[in-house]
């Protein structure tokens, strides 16, 4: 059972690689899309990463063997997005810009989750905060309880 998962479905899915989302600034946020095969639309993971979205490709199948798109970016100023990198600084703003842009699509059927781990975790909570209609759960790990407490800080 080494490596393989016996639950897991086939994961037939079709891929539209490097589709460029503006934000309200001009920069543009690099993005990869994966659809199951079949007819849609579809519920919609999101997915936004500063450690470089083919790395984070492998998740793909995991959603879209079970009927859901998956949307994963690069956050502003990390590989193939423009801008420029500041830790959290921008992730409400360009999360929501995503989320309107993603809830807009034909393969997607307005209701969005968000996921991650890590810093893919973190960025969820500002991308929530905003309280975008489409967004309908997000599921953090390895994410910190409180900014505060619990991540890194000046003179903390």
């Amino acid at each position: 059972m080494r490596g393989r998962n016996p639950h897991r479905k086939s994961a037939h899915m079709q891929t539209s690689i490097h589709q460029p989302v503006p934000m309200r600034d001009g920069v543009d946020l690099a993005t990869d899309v994966y659809t199951p095969d079949g007819p849609g639309p579809f519920p919609t993971v999101l997915i936004r990463t500063p450690y470089q979205r083919a790395k984070t490709a492998g998740n793909g199948p995991l959603f879209t063997s079970r009927g859901y798109a998956v949307v994963i970016q690069d956050c502003r100023g990390k590989y193939d997005s423009d801008g420029v990198f500041n830790p959290l600084a921008d992730e409400a703003e360009d999360g929501q810009v995503t989320l309107d842009w993603v809830a807009n699509q034909r393969w997607c059927n307005g209701r969005i989750g968000l996921w991650g781990r890590s810093y893919l975790g973190i960025v969820q909570v500002p991308t929530a905060s905003g309280g975008h209609e489409a967004l309908r759960c997000i599921l953090p790990s390895v994410a910190p309880g409180s900014f505060f407490r619990d991540w890194i800080r000046y003179d903390g």
